[in-house]
């Protein structure tokens, strides 16, 4: 199902860019972006993307993808 799948990637695509600007408890309640900013915001970063690559890895068959890459451009982290 092409239709599906758009939808799913549409869907997929503004969850994260969405998540850029979200609280998230485990940095702290501040945003990735404010996260970006501080060394202990961009070490709980790295610790919570390479989870999140770690639960894709795990869990392949899962429609839900994280491109942590994507996200690293986006907050202008180095590479891993």
């Amino acid at each position: 199902m092409p239709v599906g799948r758009a939808y799913i990637a549409e869907m997929n695509r503004r969850h994260w860019e969405g998540w850029l600007d979200g609280k998230i408890p485990v940095l702290g309640d501040i945003t990735p972006r404010q996260a970006a900013k501080t060394s202990l915001g961009r070490e709980r970063l790295e610790a919570l993307l390479c989870e999140y690559a770690w639960r894709q890895d795990a869990s392949p068959a899962n429609q839900i993808t994280v491109d942590v890459e994507w996200i690293r451009r986006q907050l202008r982290l180095g590479p891993a």
